[in-house]
């Protein structure tokens, strides 16, 4: 997969994969031979064909012989490969649209600092890193450590969680009760008007029994409840209750 963005970032260059056997008892030529063998995925990109190009032991291969636009260009390139296999973004480009796909970077215009690109190679070129002197090894190991050290700081700082209340859902009561239409207020007027007509009227007219006033009451009050039908039985019987009491 990293091939393959590596080709989709450098469709103008030629990318190879060169496979080698491995051999523990011969001296690794490659540096990611060394990872292989622990089982471990790791590659070596070099602008090398074979790991014994006569270069790579030629004195003429100095820094003055190196261009820094292309080293600029070959950082870019792998840059935008690694940080597309890492993200995990597609593969066929970064928009659908083809006429913005060929002009979208990862990587800023001033991402790669040339400043900082030539201290590194003064860093490792302006001496020879032989095996035996351990010396320069180690100082210029300290010294990509450090650079490397900047960029790979892990940063803890604590999180102060703010004090939360968690309310819970809200109950809402429905309350529905039941009230009289207002036709029942003319029902209890008639029921008084009746009351003052049947009680002080025929009092007032000599010769009547009571008993036949009490029963001449109780008539209207039955025919004004089952007439209109507002109340119950129970409601029917107390209501004749008070009036005979009344009485």
């Amino acid at each position: 997969r990293l091939l393959r963005r590596l080709r989709l970032a450098a469709p103008n260059h030629i990318v190879e994969l060169v496979t080698k056997k491995i051999s523990v008892n011969q001296p690794s030529s490659w540096e990611h031979e060394k990872f292989n063998m622990k089982r471990l995925p790791a590659v070596t990109l070099s602008r090398l064909s074979a790991h014994d190009d006569p270069i790579r032991k030629s004195m003429l291969d100095t820094v003055g012989q190196l261009s820094m636009e292309t080293l600029e260009q070959n950082i870019r390139t792998i840059a935008e490969a690694v940080l597309g296999h890492m993200l995990s973004l597609p593969e066929t480009g970064y928009s659908s649209d083809p006429r913005v796909s060929a002009d979208t970077s990862l990587l800023s215009r001033d991402a790669v600092d040339r400043q900082r690109l030539a201290h590194s190679i003064r860093l490792f070129a302006s001496r020879p890193r032989s095996v035996a002197d351990e010396a320069v090894t180690v100082a210029c190991a300290a010294n990509l450590a450090v650079a490397v050290g900047n960029y790979a700081k892990v940063t803890v700082s604590p999180v102060s969680m703010h004090e939360v209340q968690i309310w819970p859902g809200t109950s809402d009561r429905l309350m529905a009760e039941r009230v009289k239409p207002a036709v029942f207020d003319l029902i209890i007027a008639g029921g008084v008007f009746s009351y003052l007509a049947v009680f002080y009227y025929p009092r007032s007219v000599p010769g009547l029994p009571p008993d036949y006033v009490l029963n001449e009451v109780k008539i209207v009050v039955s025919n004004i409840f089952i007439q209109h039908e507002l109340s119950s039985k129970k409601d029917h019987k107390a209501f004749v209750d008070v009036v005979t009491q009344l009485l």
